[in-house]
């Protein structure tokens, strides 16, 4: 039965990022509950929401999976960075808690094969799904020091990391990974050349905001 969904798994998986790359106000992944295939393709994107039928979850997530671990142990075969790329998108995607994945996707950054951008984008995905993933958050930190180093609007850049981690708290206000990782945003915050007084500010008044909502 898994031999027959083989070719099926991929075109999922091939659709996901796909659309993944193609929109980049894409901002949530969400299970639509589907317990059989009605014979069309499990993906849905509408109103920047990507949709996956649950029926397909664990074979897809099986398929990924073990692809992954076949190119890891075939160095020739691992040198198909694109698929790689494709299979732990789909991996991480369904289970953001593998150490050793998020380290696989550090190595295509540092040879130049995943754009970090891309990467902040995928991984803020995974977290509308997950929120209290650990994983992420410390992938999200190396990739955003990465860029930080040779990147000009830092204040932009920051200023979107409090946006993914306030999504993140909004869905679980008692969320230490998210608040922990905005504390890290903040301490960048300190090696502002400029507007760093501002960003404070703003971080005050949104602290303030945040507390009469949820308190």
């Amino acid at each position: 039965m898994l031999e027959d969904f083989y070719p099926a798994a991929e075109k999922i998986l091939t659709d996901i990022v796909h659309i993944i790359q193609k929109d980049p106000k894409l901002k949530t992944v969400e299970i639509i509950p589907r317990t059989t295939n009605a014979n069309k393709s499990p993906v849905h994107h509408e109103e920047h929401s990507l949709g996956l039928e649950s029926w397909c979850i664990q074979p897809v997530y099986c398929h990924a999976y073990q692809c992954v671990m076949n190119l890891r142990q075939n160095k020739q075969k691992s040198r198909d960075l694109n698929r790689l790329n494709t299979l732990l998108v789909g991996v991480l995607m369904i289970n953001p808690d593998i150490t050793t994945f998020w380290n696989m996707r550090k190595d295509l950054i540092n040879c130049g094969k995943l754009d970090p951008h891309f990467e902040l984008h995928f991984a803020a995905l995974v977290l509308s799904r997950k929120p209290k993933s650990s994983d992420v958050y410390t992938h999200r930190k190396w990739v955003l020091s990465k860029i930080l180093r040779g990147y000009n609007d830092k204040i932009e850049l920051l200023a979107n990391e409090m946006n993914v981690c306030e999504v993140a708290a909004d869905r679980y206000s008692n969320n230490y990974h998210a608040w922990t990782h905005r504390l890290w945003c903040l301490n960048q915050g300190i090696a502002l050349q400029s507007k760093r007084l501002h960003f404070f500010l703003q971080e005050l008044s949104w602290s303030q905001s945040w507390i009469l909502r949820h308190v």
